[in-house]
């Protein structure tokens, strides 16, 4: 597409480089600069352009002569608008859509489909589904009615080993 990819900065990092070439530069990105800085911009006029491509390149380009500048600011809009009434009068443009959708049409030169069909999603079981949290509370009274092992020592089902035996105790 012609644009500067971040690899391309260390190629020209290693030519040694100090500033990127001008045709690596596009007019967008220049926006916020003075006229004085475009002056210096070698044309593309060799380059083919489309039609909406070119349109746009020479209004970012004069938004960049504009700068900063209120009165050409106003001055850009008032000519903008003369031509916005003057296209809408003739009848034989396009009709006025709301939003950008039809420059962005013109731009990549592609239509929208003409109906969207929406599918329902495939249903999925969410992760740990069908468990649910015990409270501790719950969780001592379900451990409360459980029978316990049998000691080693005494015989017993209760909730004591042959270590922590109480009839162990009373041997020692």
């Amino acid at each position: 597409m012609g644009l500067v990819c971040r690899h391309m900065f260390l190629v020209f990092k290693g030519a040694q480089l100090k500033q990127l070439p001008t045709q690596y530069i596009v007019d967008r990105w220049r926006k916020h600069l003075s006229c004085s800085a475009c002056r210096g911009r070698q044309s593309k006029e060799h380059l083919p352009k489309s039609g909406a491509t070119e349109l746009w390149s020479e209004i970012n380009t004069c938004v960049g002569l504009v700068g900063e500048s209120t009165t050409r600011q106003g001055r850009m809009v008032q000519v903008l608008k003369e031509l916005q009434a003057e296209f809408a009068s003739d009848g034989t443009g396009t009709e006025a859509t709301k939003g950008n959708s039809a420059a962005i049409q013109a731009l990549c030169v592609v239509q929208p489909p003409t109906t969207i069909t929406i599918k329902a999603p495939a249903q999925a079981k969410n992760k740990g589904s069908g468990k649910r949290l015990k409270s501790s509370r719950e969780i001592a009274i379900e451990s409360n009615g459980k029978v316990g092992r049998k000691c080693g020592l005494c015989g017993e089902y209760a909730r004591h080993n042959a270590r922590s035996c109480p009839s162990r105790c009373n041997m020692v």
